[in-house]
């Protein structure tokens, strides 16, 4: 397990994006090109369905768009980090991970809006409910505002229930999910892990708890 020791705050984040680099800059440079719809030039035609997506949601201009917005202190983060991460692929031009060489393409510079393009995908990915509001205003539009709180309240208890086999009219395309969103939703999920301390629980031992939630 890498350790990080360091004078400064932004020699901290130097070094968190220099291990980052070392442990996973492949997964780095894939989930990068991934999202900003370039994997057709890694493996051809395959990934055209995936390269027109990401480039209709445009993540990459809505991260470049949002560096506008950030503090001065973010900047210097992000800064920070990614020099980090160019300083170890600098120093290992000629002994990058194995898939660079299998698929014939070097590492280009990690830039700042990098970072805020991945977070853009986090965000997208724990935004469950994202496609449900599109679902329930054609519910809305549909039954009316009173009936479709029988079947989208937003203040209804979790659980099952079967709207594609509830709506059997000639007007049910007009809720069901498109392609588009359906899309969308598979970029969806998230899982979170947490530990409670041995001091607070009965046995004295710690406990681990689970909450995922994946597609």
């Amino acid at each position: 397990v890498a350790h990080i020791a360091a004078q400064t705050e932004m020699d901290v984040y130097f070094g968190l994006g220099f291990t980052h680099a070392q442990e996973r800059l492949w997964q780095m440079a894939f989930l990068r090109r991934l999202l900003q719809g370039r994997l057709c030039e890694l493996v051809g035609a395959s990934a055209l369905k995936t390269d027109m997506l990401a480039r209709a949601l445009d993540l990459k201009g809505r991260a470049h768009d949002s560096l506008a917005h950030l503090s001065p202190h973010a900047h210097a983060v992000l800064e920070a980090y990614a020099a980090g991460i160019n300083a170890w692929a600098g120093s290992h031009r000629t002994n990058l991970p194995p898939e660079f060489t299998i698929l014939m393409t070097g590492f280009e510079p990690w830039q700042p809006e990098d970072s805020v393009l991945v977070l853009k995908l986090l965000a997208m990915a724990l935004s469950g409910n994202a496609t449900e509001e599109v679902q329930r205003a054609r519910l809305i539009k549909l039954l009316g505002a009173r009936r479709a709180e029988e079947f989208a309240s937003p203040n209804r208890a979790p659980g099952p229930v079967m709207l594609r086999d509830a709506l059997k009219s000639d007007h049910s395309a007009n809720f069901l999910p498109d392609a588009f969103l359906e899309q969308i939703e598979d970029l969806q999920g998230a899982s979170n892990n947490w530990v409670v301390d041995g001091r607070f629980t009965k046995s004295g031992k710690p406990l681990l708890a689970k909450s995922e939630l994946a597609k």
